[in-house]
């Protein structure tokens, strides 16, 4: 009678087979392991279409994950309780084992003092020490006891807790790896953002700036109209005058263009932050289901980092003094380009030159800032600019804080010598 054919098994097969059941086998608890390596071929194929074919469902790895992960956080838990009590035992065996060491030295020392005196009784003694001799060998051998079970438990939930680990750390990659675009998009948002607030802060400036100039034109027009009055001229020949019709025409067209530049900074700025909160809300569930999935790990809470209050210096008011005009004011204030050099001399203090990401290159500053050189700043308008600059670019403020308060109190001395020479002459 013929054998029948047999057939060689392809050995690429017989390796993806294999690889495909240590697959399923490393989704499995210890437990079922085991059993799953008792299968026969057969049933392992069937086992693996099935998980296949579930895996394909979408959504599923995540809840199997999940499950996973609650599954084998309960029994981490669980054996680490179990080995905390079996401790316990062992600490409650020993005072137990003390407590027969004393009993047992009392009555040795009685079985010394009836010996002396020759007294009865020590026999009944001697056996009293035999039952606490085995009394202390049954603790020793309980203790010894719950300290194999303490340490297979404690062993059994570390592997919990590593496979929880492991899973913990696939579905905090997924979430990486969801949140990726969105963070890489609001990162670029941030940035427009940082530069939308650069230019609002430089305009806000430059615009108090132009208002204090229109304020002076303003009472420049006032004392025309008064001089025309005083001249016999009528209300309505002073508002037909060409001066005074050209100033107004100044005025309200220089108001204008002020307020469509706020309002044209404003709307960006609020389209940007409308972006930006779209895609933040888009983020937020990935970025909480990640932090409860982190926090799995290490389950200590939180300590948030307290704040320190900054005291602040009060100042003593000055002395009352003739309120100068707005063309004055606005003239005793220093040139941009003047303060760049001040804050550039002062910053080499520090050990920044030109190429040090803190130095100020005037030509690429001023034009980030839409303001030119000779525009009029007070040294705090320039501070407020240059941080909200810095924070653009992205440079760190510790060399910016301490330059800033230095030339701040340098001012502050040479206000104080400036109003003591005033005083000087007055007297």
């Amino acid at each position: 009678m013929e054998k029948p054919l047999q057939f060689k098994k392809n050995p690429a097969e017989a390796t993806e087979r294999t690889e495909n059941s240590d697959a399923i086998a490393s989704e499995l608890s210890p437990e079922n392991q085991g059993f799953f390596s008792r299968m026969s071929e057969k049933a392992k194929d069937i086992a693996k279409k099935t998980f296949e074919a579930v895996r394909k469902i979408p959504g599923v790895d995540n809840l199997v994950y999940k499950l996973q992960l609650n599954y084998n956080d309960f029994w981490a838990g669980k054996y680490e309780k179990s080995a905390a009590v079996e401790r316990g035992k062992m600490g409650t065996f020993d005072l137990q084992a003390g407590a027969l060491d004393s009993a047992k030295s009392e009555i040795e020392s009685a079985i010394t003092s009836l010996r002396d005196q020759k007294l009865p009784g020590v026999d009944s003694l001697e056996l009293k020490l035999k039952v606490i001799d085995a009394q202390k060998d049954e603790l020793l051998r309980k203790k010894e006891n719950s300290k194999s079970k303490s340490e297979n438990r404690g062993e059994k939930g570390k592997e919990y807790a590593s496979k929880r680990d492991q899973i913990a750390d696939k579905l905090v990659s997924g979430y990486d790896q969801k949140l990726a675009p969105m963070e890489e998009k609001l990162k670029i948002l941030q940035n427009l953002k940082n530069q939308a607030d650069l230019l609002r802060v430089a305009a806000e400036v430059k615009h108090r700036s132009n208002l204090s100039k229109l304020q002076g034109l303003e009472n420049k027009k006032l004392q025309i109209e008064k001089a025309y009055a005083l001249a016999g001229m009528s209300e309505r020949q002073i508002r037909r005058d060409q001066v005074i019709k050209t100033l107004n025409e100044t005025l309200e067209a220089s108001r204008e263009k002020i307020q469509s530049e706020k309002e044209r900074l404003e709307k960006r700025q609020a389209k940007i932050n409308e972006k930006i909160a779209k895609v933040e809300d888009k983020a937020r569930p990935y970025r909480e289901k990640r932090e409860i999935f982190a926090k799995v790990k290490d389950k200590r809470p939180g300590v948030s980092p307290g704040g320190r209050g900054q005291a602040s210096a009060g100042r003593e008011s000055a002395p009352a003094k003739d309120k100068a005009s707005p063309e004055e004011m606005e003239a005793e204030k220093p040139m941009i380009s003047e303060l760049i050099t001040l804050w550039n001399d002062e910053q080499r203090k520090y050990g920044v030159y030109p190429g040090s990401p803190e130095f100020i290159e005037q030509n690429p500053f001023l034009r980030t800032i839409d303001l030119r050189g000779n525009q009029r700043l007070s040294f705090a308008d320039f501070k407020t600019i240059l941080e909200s600059y810095y924070n653009f670019k992205k440079v760190p403020l510790d060399k910016f804080k301490q330059a800033a308060a230095e030339i701040e109190e340098q001012i502050k001395i040479e206000e104080e010598a400036k109003e003591a020479r005033e005083k000087g002459k007055q007297i």
